[in-house]
């Protein structure tokens, strides 16, 4: 009982100071912690374990869903194009995901906070909307959820370090300096550290956006740039996520948009395009049209990021030169010279596509996730590779064939 009140006494000590900086701390975490961040359905194919988790809740949630419309006495006769959301909470860690099944039922709640869209002409939102003022963001209702408890601890720790931290240094400030008002000269150090730091972070980023343009201007937000119709640069958000949930909407923040995807054509100027790529530090997903060429390689580890390939399609009649050059194209006997490039994730097809030439992918040290399609490989032989290397996701696209018609 007397160290509960000896710390209630140490409490109505602190400074006024001390308690706005502890609540606009607060204020600040509970925004960034509490609400969740919507996820796309289907946008992006499951590679860790998290991922693959979040992906079954959805279907879980819609299975469910269906089940029980189906059961009502008059369902109404559209109550099956319903969509999934899924909605991740949760800083530094995700501790919980929330599955929001719309349909007949639940309509998609309307933020309260937002502006108009600067994609408006593309046929996408009307507004970039704030997270954290829409209802369906806030973990209230669920028709499916999933928990992680440690990862809630977690949580909470890193948002309990940084509220004392916050609190004990305002506070030991200011009786270190005898009041609120009175400066030192580690103060200004202090002061000028943290305005250095962020200058020198805005500075970073502004200047690698204009190194990314083309014209001395950097890419508009969320916009794509394609330099002559053969080489196209996207781009995404690449800041600090805590500061992307504090906004609420990351296209708030222009600055740390950089190119991550490249789609480039390969011809007989694939030297200097596959040259410009050192330009994108954030580079992760390259599609080379046409083949990539095998002395590509070392310019493509210059990507300390690169992550992912799509070789393209494999056939009889694909040419093992690069077209108008003498130089090679990578062909499936040696996907074993991409070890360099240490990937996670690669696509490939075509019919000249067989299982060695798949295992050569899988056993690559990196590898996380091969997508195929309309290769040679039986699903017997895929099966095979899945107990062979069960540490790698072998997704099968669909045939495009299979959804044409017959006449």
């Amino acid at each position: 009982m007397r160290r509960v009140l000896t710390y209630l006494a140490m409490l109505k000590r602190l400074h006024w100071a001390t308690w706005v900086a502890v609540s606009v701390t607060l204020l600040a975490l509970f925004l960034i912690v509490v609400p969740g961040e919507y996820q796309i359905e289907g946008s992006i194919l499951p590679l860790t374990d998290w991922e693959k988790e979040c992906y079954q809740l959805r279907l879980d949630a819609s299975a469910k869903r269906q089940k029980a419309a189906e059961q009502e006495l008059k369902p109404p006769s559209f109550y099956l194009s319903t969509h999934v959301a899924a909605y991740t909470h949760g800083w530094p860690r995700p501790f919980l995901v929330r599955a929001l099944v719309y349909d007949y039922r639940r309509s998609p709640s309307k933020p309260w906070l937002g502006k108009k869209s600067s994609f408006t002409s593309w046929g996408g939102s009307l507004y970039h909307n704030v997270s954290w003022s829409n209802y369906d963001n806030w973990p209230l209702s669920a028709d499916g959820w999933l928990l992680r408890p440690w990862s809630l601890l977690l949580d909470l720790l890193v948002a309990l370090g940084i509220v004392a931290g916050v609190g004990g240094l305002v506070q030991w400030r200011i009786e270190r300096n005898g009041g609120l008002l009175r400066f030192h000269l580690a103060d200004m150090l202090a002061v000028m550290t943290i305005i250095g730091i962020g200058l020198g972070t805005y500075l970073y980023h502004d200047n690698l956006r204009r190194r990314e343009s083309f014209d001395g201007r950097p890419m508009a937000v969320p916009a794509f740039t394609s330099t002559d119709g053969w080489t196209t640069y996207a781009q995404n958000y690449q800041g600090p996520i805590w500061l992307r949930k504090l906004v609420g909407n990351q296209y708030y923040l222009p600055l740390f948009h950089h190119v991550d995807t490249v789609s480039i054509t390969v011809d007989d100027r694939w030297r200097e395009n596959f040259a410009r790529l050192r330009r994108y530090p954030y580079l992760r997903t390259i599609h080379p049209r046409f083949g990539l060429p095998v002395a590509a390689i070392p310019i493509l580890e210059e990507c300390p990021q690169l992550e992912e390939i799509y070789l393209g399609m494999y056939e009889l009649d694909t040419p093992r030169l690069i077209p108008g050059t003498q130089d090679k194209a990578l062909q499936p006997e040696d996907f074993s010279q991409l070890e360099a490039l240490h990937l996670t994730k690669v696509t490939v097809s075509g019919t000249f596509i067989q299982k060695q030439h798949i295992a050569q992918l899988a056993a690559l040290p990196t590898m996380r996730q091969i997508k195929i399609q309309s290769t040679s490989a039986t699903e017997e032989q895929i099966e095979e590779l899945r107990q062979e290397f069960p540490q790698v996701d072998f997704h099968e696209i669909p045939d495009l064939q299979v959804f044409s018609s017959p006449g």
